[in-house]
């Protein structure tokens, strides 16, 4: 066995920033302290903190609900390949995700796909903005306002990018950031809900209001398993969570049952101590993904997602489109085999969850978003990823590329 592995994602929690959360995880105002950062780095009015990414997409979505004059309007527009939680959320709310196909040299919306839509019954459109990847914010946000739709710039996995000046998760009339364990800022849970609209603020003030602390037992199970991440995300070390039975790591569920309560300042005072280190943390992950992006970018299987030239992407995990289904896998075959987890992210396009297809619009005409679930393939690009594990990852695919490519040549 490969004692060395390669975590798909993550963030490096260095000795000195459990150091110096332990000396603040009992000051108070750190939740406030955290909030006005955000505020003040991305430009946004209003900022509140929740459970999750997931719980804040919940509670916006029942907000801007509550906000609606037109009651019939009961749809929400969600890419055909995102994360579960998406249409999850939509549906805990009393919602209906209206499913629209993908572009898949860029992931957000197929725009012809988008302008077709009857937005009668419609709420609001959402942007997903994976793998730190801005995605058509303008034209996203001029459609909505054509058709009077709320915005929601989902940047759960892109904290930091922005398009020209203007960060992603301060577009449209909304958006939210995530703290889970694979985001480039981590305290294992946690999420920001984000707005300049007032009146939204307003509905959304009073909702966190009346929600639950986190339990106690809860946050202080969380502390120790940050302490653990910190030890166990280590290359050396990570083959024990991911060897280990029940940890759930690499699977991507449904899941519509999770918590809905107020952020707790422990968890806070992590955040600060990463926060004022999100460049350099961000730094290293654009830095890791553009050496794997311009080394394989000749290489004919894979095809990288397309950035737009004046934007800013962010990078939790580089994707890749891999030539077809057969080649994605046997890529993260022979990656899992060298220590470096590759994986297939979300493996169905959310057409073919069971619990959404059967309660979503449009399900059935989805074609590009089942494509990116068969071929995306993503690499790491956290902190503890070296040079040399980049040169091995790019030597092992350009090996299993030009043996892919004799073997197509002798079968024509």
């Amino acid at each position: 066995m490969n004692m060395k592995y390669l975590a798909p994602a993550g963030t490096r929690i260095k000795f000195r920033h459990l150091t110096e959360w332990v000396y603040t995880i009992f000051k108070s105002g750190s939740c406030s302290m955290l909030s006005e950062l955000i505020k003040s780095r991305f430009g946004i009015s209003h900022c509140y903190l929740l459970s999750s990414g997931r719980a804040a997409f919940y509670l916006l979505l029942e907000s801007i609900k509550e906000l609606g004059a037109d009651k019939s309007r009961n749809i929400v527009i969600v890419p055909s390949y995102t994360c579960y939680s998406v249409p999850a959320s939509i549906i805990k709310a009393g919602l209906v995700p209206y499913i629209c196909d993908v572009n898949p040299d860029t992931l957000s919306y197929d725009l012809k796909e988008l302008e077709k839509i009857d937005c009668q019954n419609v709420l609001a459109v959402t942007a997903s903005n994976l793998y730190g990847i801005p995605d058509n914010l303008v034209e996203i946000e001029r459609f909505a306002k054509a058709n009077n739709l709320y915005f929601i710039d989902d940047a759960a996995q892109a904290m930091g990018a922005r398009i020209d000046k203007k960060y992603v998760g301060s577009f449209g009339d909304a958006g939210i950031y995530s703290f889970d364990k694979g985001k480039n800022l981590t305290t294992l849970e946690g999420g920001a809900l984000l707005t300049n609209n007032s009146k939204l603020a307003e509905i959304i003030k009073k909702k966190i209001e009346v929600l639950p602390e986190m339990g106690i037992f809860r946050i202080f199970f969380l502390v120790v398993k940050i302490f653990l991440y910190s030890v166990l995300l280590k290359p050396r070390l990570y083959w024990i969570p991911n060897i280990a039975p029940g940890t759930g790591l690499g699977l991507t569920f449904y899941e519509d049952d999770y918590l809905v309560s107020k952020y707790p300042p422990a968890l806070a005072a992590l955040a600060i101590v990463l926060f004022k280190e999100l460049d350099g943390i961000t730094d290293k992950r654009i830095s890791n993904a553009l050496y794997l992006i311009k080394n394989m970018q000749d290489v004919a299987i894979l095809t990288p997602i397309a950035i737009h030239r004046d934007d800013y992407a962010v990078f939790p995990r580089v994707a890749f489109m891999a030539a077809n289904e057969k080649v994605r896998d046997k890529l993260i075959d022979l990656m899992n085999s060298a220590g470096v987890g590759a994986t297939g992210s979300y493996p169905k396009s959310i057409a073919d969850v069971e619990e959404v297809k059967s309660r979503s619009v449009n399900a059935e005409e989805i074609v590009q978003g089942r494509i990116v679930a068969q071929n995306i393939i993503t690499f790491p690009t956290h902190g503890y990823i070296t040079e040399n594990d980049l040169d091995g990852v790019i030597a092992l695919v350009r090996e299993y590329s030009e043996n892919y490519q004799k073997q197509e040549n002798v079968e024509q």
